[in-house]
């Protein structure tokens, strides 16, 4: 990882003295920095249905990619190709993050297909259900379940993964014992 992250701070150094955003000399010095303020983690892992977690990740990735302390000597004018850059960063961060951060995204349609598919197993009732947003195509959905007759989890899994975007599974089934709804079944409520 440590290859990585130099690799990476050394062209965007590189690419920063290029485009005229920092002087060349402040990019050679940076490099013999002895921390040069690049970060690259991929051991963070945030569980579905952590909101702090998620919370706390974004708000780390929501500081700027560059400490405007560190970028001396700038001109007015890099000063502004600065801020542009900064602003336009931020505001796609905003905009690729709200719809999940207020679980906004239409999920609807497809928590239907979900409940339908496993109701249409015997006595089988989706008590919780729940959608979200990890990544640009990918969903998590956690489900639980109450049935008098349990099946091995595969099944349920076997009805639920071939929809789209679901990526992360978390399936949790209850046994009823409750002889009063223990005649309730798929054809109960035809009759009478």
């Amino acid at each position: 990882m440590a290859a990585i992250t130099e690799h990476v701070r050394r062209r965007v150094l590189r690419w920063f003295a290029r485009s005229g955003l920092l002087e060349p000399e402040a990019a050679r010095d940076m490099l013999g920095w002895a921390h040069g303020g690049f970060s690259l983690d991929a051991a963070v892992r945030i569980a579905g249905p952590d909101r702090a977690g998620l919370e706390r990740l974004l708000r780390d990735c929501a500081r700027p990619p560059l400490a405007l302390g560190r970028l001396v000597q700038i001109n007015p004018h890099q000063g502004i190709v600065g801020a542009l850059l900064f602003g336009r960063w931020a505001l796609g961060l905003a905009r690729d993050t709200a719809a999940t951060l207020l679980d906004a995204e239409d999920t609807e349609g497809l928590e239907q297909q979900i409940r339908s598919r496993l109701e249409a197993l015997g006595d089988t009732q989706v008590c919780d259900l729940h959608l979200w947003r990890v990544g640009a195509e990918s969903l998590a959905c956690t489900v639980s379940l109450v049935t008098h007759a349990p099946m091995p989890l595969d099944v349920y899994r076997d009805l639920i993964t071939p929809l789209p975007s679901i990526d992360h599974l978390n399936i949790e089934v209850q046994r009823c014992d409750d002889a009063r709804c223990s005649t309730r079944g798929p054809s109960s409520g035809a009759e009478g």
